[in-house]
């Protein structure tokens, strides 16, 4: 009896940050954003490997988008720390899918060049600092010292399937529709995830983060 409570407060204690308002939000507007970065990195290797069969040009979109995680981690929290984090990610999103609208464009009327992948795939690196430093402060001003672990648990646990989800759709669409449309569905992907952040309050402040949310705990009584 005793070990079946505790399965049912651990299972409480790993979902709590989704009692927190608005967090399903800003989780789900990170999980997409996650499997379009990974379907992103998927599609411009493939692009270029097809393009050049040269595997130091592929392993190049990797170094690209990879790069910023280098050098912009720091300015990425500056940022962040001086500017409202809400519309930082707001804004990241709304630069960088009309970006890979116009990828897919070029791709579907046959202009798109390689090396117009490597600057682009910096620009989605940029958008992973900026969701690394901006949105994920964002989850910790949303719920709080109080569900901050759990929180981080389930934004590793997104990122992992994105890896594995971004790789298998656009392998799905690549092979059903082309690597035009591909990039034309992460587009259309990131448009989803650019309302469902949008739906944020404005304000959000560590201040408003919940600090006592109830918590299930085994208990023993003697009988």
């Amino acid at each position: 009896m005793l070990q079946r409570h505790a399965r049912t407060a651990e299972r409480v204690g790993a979902f709590a940050p989704f009692s927190v308002p608005h967090f399903g939000k800003i989780y789900m507007g990170g999980m997409l954003w996650s499997v379009c970065r990974w379907g992103l990195g998927f599609l411009g290797a493939y692009f270029v490997n097809q393009r050049t069969h040269s595997p130091r040009l592929v392993q190049l979109t990797g170094t690209m988008m990879w790069a910023p995680l280098l050098f912009a981690g720091l300015i990425g929290g500056s940022l962040a720390d001086r500017f409202d984090r809400r519309r930082i990610v707001l804004a990241q999103f709304s630069t960088l899918m009309p970006l890979v609208g116009l990828i897919g464009f070029a791709s579907l009327t046959n202009h798109l060049e390689v090396w117009m992948i490597f600057p682009f795939q910096i620009c989605i690196g940029v958008g992973w600092v900026i969701d690394m430093t901006a949105r994920r402060a964002l989850v910790y001003d949303l719920v709080g010292d109080q569900h901050v672990n759990g929180a981080m648990a389930l934004e590793q646990f997104a990122s992992s399937l994105g890896l594995a989800g971004g790789a298998l759709a656009g392998g799905s669409i690549i092979g059903g529709l082309g690597i035009a449309w591909a990039y034309i569905a992460v587009a259309a992907c990131m448009s989803v995830a650019l309302l469902v952040l949008a739906r944020l309050p404005a304000g959000i402040s560590q201040q408003s983060a919940p600090r006592a949310a109830a918590v299930v705990r085994p208990t023993l009584r003697s009988t």
